[in-house]
């Protein structure tokens, strides 16, 4: 029976078998960028994040791109997905294997930015969220994104016309504009076989969509003094992108 740490584990295979290569599809380019953005707005220069559920630590390699004084950590259910961050990304990221509903108490009250990218309708958020709060400073900042509360079908039907627009419809624009080569065309096709596998096997898995004033009360409940909803651009049909700040 596949678990959803070995899931994860094939998926981070699937999405980066082309890490190494010169094409990055926009849908994972994006996102990566947005979330980064909202933690270069808050984080200190040399200031410490964490990211549970860090999957293959594109993220944080943006971060360390733009910081290299950062201390950057990061950990992951899927063994997987730790092995091809620690391949493909800076060596100065620390990386574990580890649970989002139990980070190591070591790292309590050390970090000026959490990250939750797309994790957070894996977990429940009433567990998760009180223990990765506690790895905040005081004044820290909880990034998160969460998926809109539609209901099952109909969220289910806007992932795969996106899934279908980000790996088939958007390459191909890009092609017929001249913004990629014909052999970075050819290369979409990892990332079309990782949004299938993504589809199919790990979305029985999410969690029913967390409505805001669920989030904000956890969020107050957790002491935090409330939060900003951000533009998630391309992908505000589906989620919100959430900062809440640690009083």
């Amino acid at each position: 029976m596949n678990t959803l740490d070995n899931l994860f584990s094939e998926y981070g295979e699937r999405a980066y078998i082309h890490a190494k290569r010169t094409y990055i599809p926009q849908f994972m380019s994006e996102q990566n960028r947005q979330v980064a953005d909202a933690a270069e707005e808050v984080l200190p220069k040399g200031g410490t994040v964490i990211y549970p559920g860090c999957g293959t630590g594109i993220v944080l390699q943006l971060l360390i791109e733009h910081d290299p004084s950062l201390l950057a950590i990061g950990f992951d259910i899927a063994e997987g997905m730790i092995r091809k961050a620690i391949e493909t990304t800076d060596q100065k990221i620390k990386y574990f294997t580890g649970d989002a509903h139990s980070p190591p108490e070591r790292y309590n009250s050390v970090a000026d930015a959490v990250l939750l990218k797309n994790s957070l309708y894996f977990l429940d958020p009433e567990v998760a969220i009180p223990m990765i709060g506690k790895l905040l400073k005081p004044q820290g900042h909880l990034i998160l994104t969460t998926f809109k509360s539609l209901d099952p079908g109909t969220l289910k039907d806007r992932l795969w016309q996106r899934a279908i627009y980000d790996t088939k419809t958007r390459p191909a624009e890009e092609f017929m504009r001249g913004d990629i080569s014909e052999e970075q065309l050819r290369e979409v096709t990892g990332s079309v076989d990782a949004e299938i596998f993504y589809q199919t096997q790990l979305l029985p898995f999410i969690r029913p969509p967390l409505p805001l004033g669920g989030l904000a009360e956890i969020l107050h409940a957790n002491s935090f003094a409330g939060m900003e909803i951000l533009d998630m651009g391309h992908y505000a049909d589906t989620m919100y992108l959430v900062r809440a700040q640690k009083k």
